[in-house]
């Protein structure tokens, strides 16, 4: 009776920590060759990042062995796992889908920085379809993959970063099962790092060309949308490091924009085209199209912007309705903050807001040797707080230094973000 109890709480959920660096995965290893009785309850599994490495066994030399150790890359912002990590990984988890009782799992989330290849996939959708309604991919590489079937009441889908390689699969998802899909999120996020932090890319073609080849993959239906007999209701979008011009080509026709109740966008470009999409023309249908709007949730990050970029994101966000939460990271030579335009914007959503980031940026942190992050005064920050009365989360940068100047300004200042309810 204990046993009954306990098992069903243990294993619900799955979680595989897997360390970036590693040799062996004893746990899972032996998980895989247990018995598995507690793996009929799983209806979650997670593969996730466990920050602590797992050391080296004795007498193992770097190269040799069944799970050959992972070394950093030249690139000490960014580190992907070799390819013996992944294969080995991908292998423990096809044998622990096996042991899974067939069309149980709910939810399929891999985030680790190896990649599950294509035999994994495949034989996660062929054991766990229909009933699968949580697919969420860091990243994806393998292909070319056709989707051979469907996958029925798919609720979620992620993949960050895509590869030019994979083939139509995604927009086959999105086009077989618009009618149940409420969570997308489509990436190059891998390309976007590289980019940031390597911007010569750029001159070289590189960066471009791959995002060219990911946005043919994303911008084309596999299916005619119009073939779909029932009325789309994504309503959580995320795109990073895309094309929104070009990904817009295909959502248009599957997804009212306006519908939406949460939307990100992170380094991507042509998003002056969304603001286009979501913002009531000036004609006489204004009215009747803001009544539309359902967006509740906007969260943008874009770098290398332009004064004509802020202005228009400005027009954007006073535009809009009250937002819930706003989240707001960019990067140009000039900033919003400062300016009588925030006031603006704070007081369109300040009444409505539970949550708030902003941080502006003069460029890329790393191409200046002091801090590149725009400051508020202690006047700018209390008027903040003043319009936005119902905050439970803020995420502001502070000058500490001028806010200790004095004991007054410093009393003011914590008694505004005492308020945070």
């Amino acid at each position: 009776a204990l046993k009954n109890a306990v098992l069903p709480r243990l294993y619900a959920n799955l979680v595989l920590r897997v360390p970036q660096i590693w040799f062996v995965l004893p746990r899972i290893e032996s998980l895989v060759a247990s018995g598995g009785e507690g793996l009929q309850y799983t209806t979650s599994l997670k593969i996730t990042t466990d920050v602590r490495p797992v050391p080296a066994p004795m007498g193992r030399v770097k190269g040799h062995g069944l799970y050959p150790t992972e070394g950093p890359t030249n690139t000490p912002e960014i580190y992907f796992p070799e390819l013996p990590a992944s294969m080995n990984l991908n292998c423990l988890v096809r044998l622990l889908l096996q042991k899974l009782p067939k069309k149980r799992l709910k939810e399929f989330i891999w985030d680790h920085g190896c990649v599950p290849d294509y035999t994994t996939l495949r034989k996660l959708l062929d054991t766990q379809v229909p009933g699968l309604t949580v697919l969420q991919l860091d990243n994806y590489a393998s292909g070319p993959m056709g989707l051979y079937h469907a996958v029925p009441g798919l609720q979620s889908f992620q993949v960050n970063s895509l590869s030019p390689r994979i083939g139509d699969w995604p927009m086959e998802i999105l086009s077989r099962h618009s009618p149940s899909l409420k969570n997308l999120c489509l990436g190059a996020e891998a390309n976007a790092i590289k980019h940031y932090y390597h911007p010569q890319m750029t001159d070289m073609g590189c960066y471009d060309r791959t995002q060219d080849d990911v946005m043919d993959v994303v911008a084309k239906p596999a299916i005619e949308p119009e073939t779909a007999s029932h009325e789309p209701t994504v309503d959580q979008l995320r795109l990073i490091g895309l094309d929104g011009t070009r990904f817009m080509r295909f959502g248009c026709a599957l997804w009212n924009y306006r519908k939406l109740t949460s939307l990100s966008l992170e380094s991507c470009r042509g998003i002056e085209q969304i603001f286009a999409l979501l913002v009531p023309p000036t004609g006489g249908q204004g009215l009747s199209v803001m009544s539309e709007i359902r967006l509740q949730t906007f969260r943008l990050r874009h770098e290398n912007s332009s004064q004509h970029f802020r202005d228009q994101l400005y027009d954007f966000l006073i535009t809009l309705p009250g937002l819930i939460n706003l989240s707001i990271l960019c990067e140009y030579h000039d900033t919003l903050l400062r300016t009588p335009k925030f006031k603006e914007v704070m007081s369109t959503h300040g009444k409505t807001l539970r949550s708030l980031v902003w941080e502006e940026r003069k460029g890329a942190q790393t191409a200046h040797r002091h801090p590149a992050t725009w400051l508020p005064s202690p006047k700018q920050l209390i008027e903040l707080m003043d319009h936005c009365q119902d905050l439970a989360e803020l995420g502001v940068p502070l000058d500490w230094q001028i806010l200790a100047e004095t004991d007054s300004t410093t009393y003011i200042v914590g008694t505004s973000i005492q308020s945070l309810s």
